[in-house]
């Protein structure tokens, strides 16, 4: 998914970018490869019975009774230039924009193939074209129509990012989101290398999809006239399943979504983006939240109801510097209270499949705060 409405880049970001987000011309003459060696795809963190390995005992697959699909039907993907003599990302999340994927969604660029031998059977699955054998990849994906330009429209030397996402329910029933993101420099035909993938238990790589951090809540301020809850949220790095060339570090960063229940509601388990499901939080006065780099804190204030008793949850969407987006966001943070009658600080209630209760800021302080 390349568009995204609910983002737009701040006034300082939109100068900085304004010189690459440009209309794109057309495809690479030639057809230049995002090759990642035939390596399986898989963000089922249990593919297979076997830990994501794919082992099946079944042969190349695995049957419905051996586990569920190494991907799921939310599984979601981006693609874009990053100009590596500059460090700016040349991507747009508008089609016909920037130097992207356009409008050639995940479906044309992966490939997943299910059967029917008396039970659904699961193939593996690749970041491919769908042709070839059922249980082999495709042939690679390229930057060919209908995508958005072409590297070499800023510089031979550009590299390619790949932004991969997918989300499963956990063995507690809660909704948890997957991410993988690579980069390639360009080898000496023009091709883009996607590698370095761990090998699975028979020898083979496998492109293994890896929980997305959780936004952690280390302070929130309610402002007693309206109910607004003000908070600092913190992403950690890119730790797993980040497969980045050096050099080519794609501007990378996070959006914090947010969701809001009645008070004591069941947490969210989807992990899908929608304009009624999980929306992007507004920045701390209110306006749009504009991305904020791995290891740095955000600050945003969630508009809540002062007549209704309400609980927010907050997720993390990996986005690049423009804005681009899959349609998935990582698991809940902590329950936050917000709205009328404010309970007093409780413990942890994991009935609800909550990790606990977020802090209320300097010593549970939740007095006033001025916008």
């Amino acid at each position: 998914m390349k568009t995204i409405s609910r983002i737009a880049i701040g006034a300082a970001l939109v100068l900085l970018v304004a010189a690459t987000v440009q209309p794109s011309n057309a495809a690479c003459a030639t057809p230049r490869t995002l090759d990642n060696v035939g390596a399986a795809l898989v963000s089922n963190p249990d593919w297979g019975g076997q830990g994501g390995t794919a082992d099946c005992q079944s042969g190349y697959g695995c049957y419905a009774s051996e586990g569920l699909p190494p991907i799921s039907a939310s599984f979601d993907g981006v693609f874009w230039a990053f100009d590596t003599s500059t460090g700016l990302s040349v991507s747009s999340p508008e089609v016909g924009l920037g130097l992207d994927n356009g409008s050639w969604t995940i479906e044309n660029w992966s490939k997943q193939v299910t059967a029917d031998f008396g039970q659904p059977y699961y193939y593996p699955a690749f970041l491919t074209l769908t042709g070839g054998s059922n249980g082999q990849p495709g042939l690679s994906a390229n930057w060919s129509f209908p995508v958005d330009g072409c590297p070499d429209d800023i510089d031979p030397n550009a590299c390619t990012c790949i932004l991969l996402t997918d989300q499963w329910v956990d063995a507690v029933g809660s909704g948890v989101g997957y991410f993988l993101v690579d980069s390639a420099n360009a080898n000496q035909i023009g091709n883009f290398p996607f590698d370095g993938f761990p090998g699975d238990v028979n020898g083979y790589p496998t492109m293994q999809l890896a929980a997305t951090p959780v936004p952690e809540v280390t302070r929130s301020e309610r402002n007693e006239s309206n109910a607004d809850v003000t908070m600092d949220v913190l992403v950690g790095s890119l730790a797993a399943a980040d497969y980045r060339d050096p050099g080519c570090d794609c501007a990378l960063g996070y959006i914090v979504y947010q969701q809001i229940v009645g008070r004591g509601g069941a947490a969210p388990t989807d992990r899908t983006i929608t304009p009624t499901s999980w929306i992007p939080a507004p920045s701390e006065t209110g306006g749009v939240q504009t991305p904020t780099a791995f290891g740095a804190q955000a600050t945003i204030t969630v508009d809540c109801d002062p007549a209704v008793q309400q609980d927010i949850y907050l997720a993390t969407a990996i986005v690049d510097i423009n804005g681009m987006v899959t349609d998935n966001v990582s698991a809940n943070s902590f329950r936050i209270e917000c709205g009328a009658n404010l309970a007093e600080p409780s413990r942890p209630d994991r009935s609800r499949g909550r990790s606990g209760d977020a802090p209320r800021g300097r010593g549970n302080n939740r007095g006033q705060r001025e916008r």
